[in-house]
């Protein structure tokens, strides 16, 4: 288990600017913690942090198609229960969606297609529910923090390879350069977590992003 906090003394400890044991604080963990955000960020759009699968219980309402999922990383499943009985929907793409002659269309959904605004996933259903109905979906969701004291059982390397990459960000803002031996092993913590998270994953078809 390790935090945002740790996280940043251990990377302040590499370019020198910590003793072991000596706390951040105030306004300077305040920074410190802004910089860690935005990398956390980047690594998540570079795919370095792995994704989990969430499962999510929600209701499609009567007459609505659209169930809105929120700002995760793509759907995974989605299912539908009538009674005692439960339907995996079939995932449409862009192109079969759009196809779908009468999208207004009542009965009980047999298909989903997920869209993307860059900021959050809507689920559109199809046929409309006619009823409500519970559905269960699965989601991605890459690692995040909530805030600087947020405690997280990391994957196997990911501790390693995340202080690297903070002791790099935090540099300039103590207007020091990261040692050569954490530029070199920052490079290769990455190249092996990118093989470890993506090996036999392939990217999701159905992810439309919207510019």
């Amino acid at each position: 288990m390790t935090t945002p906090n740790k996280l940043i003394s251990q990377a302040l400890m590499l370019i020198g600017c910590r003793a072991p044991g000596e706390p951040v604080g105030g306004d300077e963990l305040t920074d410190c913690y802004h910089v860690f955000t935005r990398m956390i960020d980047a690594l998540r759009l570079d795919g370095l942090l792995q994704q989990a699968e969430l499962p999510i219980a929600l209701t499609c309402s009567a007459g609505d198609n659209i169930v809105l999922i929120g700002a995760y990383d793509g759907i995974v499943s989605a299912t539908v229960t009538v009674g005692d009985e439960s339907t995996r929907l079939e995932r449409y793409g862009r192109e079969e969606y759009a196809l779908i002659p009468d999208k207004t269309t009542q009965g009980v959904p047999i298909a989903f297609y997920q869209y993307f605004d860059g900021l959050s996933i809507e689920l559109k259903l199809w046929p409309v529910p006619s009823s409500s109905l519970p559905l269960a979906v699965n989601v991605r969701h890459g690692l995040t923090f909530d805030d600087v004291n947020d405690d997280r059982d990391l994957p196997a390397g990911y501790e390693s390879m995340l202080v690297d990459c903070l002791a790099v960000d935090l540099a300039p803002l103590y207007e020091r350069e990261a040692p050569a031996s954490v530029i070199a092993g920052m490079r290769n913590k990455k190249a092996a977590i990118r093989r470890m998270n993506w090996q036999g994953i392939s990217p999701d078809p159905d992810m439309v992003r919207v510019s």
